[in-house]
């Protein structure tokens, strides 16, 4: 059943996928990027609603979604809330795998991807840790996640051409290691 982007901010809300306003909100805020991450399981489930909102069609890259969903979503609660704020605190946590994508991607590729190499670990008692982080570089990110960097190829090949994308896979091998970058291809790349 199609339903309005509004609708759906609603029925995100009321099934538990999204926080509502108040005390969370304003507590959150004061997190460093290098905590704030979220569980596969939310992003799946966030991927999936989308699905129903029309025009699907109109939904497509990471871009997308960011403009259209989490960029109104996010400015009518102030300047400072980041769509991390409204993700319910089970599915909130220190970042173990950094994601290194295009955002003009497929976004349902990308999430599908994501889920394929990491699969979702069960929740039900999972505790978002404390943040600790007090860098704020993409390099100190990068070294401070613990399983590794995604390095995720969109089907019509887009990463390639992103120098910010081989600038982050480039920051994670000179840095750290050759074995923390992990490239996941599309389906029908993959061997």
């Amino acid at each position: 059943m199609a339903t309005t982007l509004k609708q759906w901010k609603h029925d995100a809300a009321g099934a538990g996928l999204l926080e509502t306003c108040g005390n969370h909100v304003q507590e959150s805020g004061n997190s460093t990027v290098e905590s704030c991450g979220i569980s596969v399981a939310w992003l799946q489930r966030f991927a999936e609603s989308l699905k129903n909102v029309e025009p699907y069609e109109s939904l497509e890259s990471t871009e997308d979604i960011v403009d259209t969903v989490m960029v109104p979503l996010t400015a009518k609660l102030g300047m400072k809330t980041r769509l991390w704020d409204l993700v319910p605190s089970q599915h909130r946590g220190t970042p173990t795998w950094y994601i290194v994508h295009t955002w003009r991607g497929d976004f349902y590729e990308l999430v599908d991807q994501v889920v394929n190499a990491l699969a979702p670990e069960p929740l039900p008692g999972q505790k978002a840790q404390p943040a600790d982080f007090k860098s704020k570089t993409v390099r100190d990110t990068i070294l401070s996640i613990s399983e590794g960097v995604l390095f995720v190829i969109d089907k019509d090949l887009e990463i390639i051409n992103r120098s910010w994308c081989a600038y982050e896979a480039w920051l994670t091998v000179y840095y750290g290691d050759l074995g923390r970058l992990h490239v996941v291809l599309p389906g029908e790349f993959a061997p």
